[in-house]
């Protein structure tokens, strides 16, 4: 069994040769499952550490039944792998949410919270930012959602700098591999949705 004490006396460079190795076997396993190559996903670093991305997808539904998924803060844990709870906290005056997850790192679980204020546009627009966080500097970002016929795309954008950001180079493919795992949930959704309509 790995201890995780042991691992803290070893040197820099001997930890960060460790989580590499792990980021490398955990993408190679995170490659074996199938994903959605209709989903794309733009990680973009910055020199403060943060990183902006965005993300998106079409679907065949209309932005009635995109914007109800969407805005259901509190069915989110219900179909979003890793949420653990998604709760509207209030919602007079201003809507906040909280939100607590689970992301893998190398085998490692690491749960993150946030209080994030809503801001919405009927039917276009979800707009959020974290109040407060103990793993993050700043996360903010939007949903949109735009009318293609019979279609509707769904784009995602988010801004966050983690507060330690002395393994950003890990973080990269992470971070990218969750956000693909969020569209494709969401859309999973959508379709679900869809079909219960019919």
């Amino acid at each position: 069994m790995f201890n995780i004490s042991k691992f803290f006396l070893l040197t820099t460079k001997a930890r960060q040769f460790v989580w590499l190795l792990c980021l490398i076997i955990s993408v190679c396993f995170s490659s074996l499952y199938a994903q959605d190559n209709s989903i794309k996903v733009v990680l973009d670093s910055q020199q403060n550490g943060g990183y902006i991305v965005s993300a998106s997808f079409t679907i065949t539904a209309n932005t009635q039944l995109v914007w109800d998924t969407l805005s259901d803060y509190s069915a989110i844990s219900t179909y979003v792998k890793g949420m653990k709870i998604s709760r509207i906290i209030t919602s007079n005056p201003t809507k906040i949410i909280e939100q607590k997850w689970q992301t893998n790192i190398m085998f490692i679980p690491i749960i993150t919270s946030v209080n994030l204020i809503i801001k919405e546009v009927q039917g276009e627009r979800i707009s959020f930012r974290s109040l407060t966080s103990d793993t993050f500097e700043y996360y903010f970002g939007e949903w949109q959602i735009k009318s293609k016929g019979n279609q509707s795309e769904v784009l995602y954008n988010l801004s966050v700098r983690p507060k330690i950001t002395a393994f950003n180079f890990l973080i990269d493919g992470v971070l990218n591999e969750n956000i693909k795992d969020l569209m494709e949930d969401v859309k999973i959704e959508i379709e679900r949705r869809l079909i219960k309509s019919k």
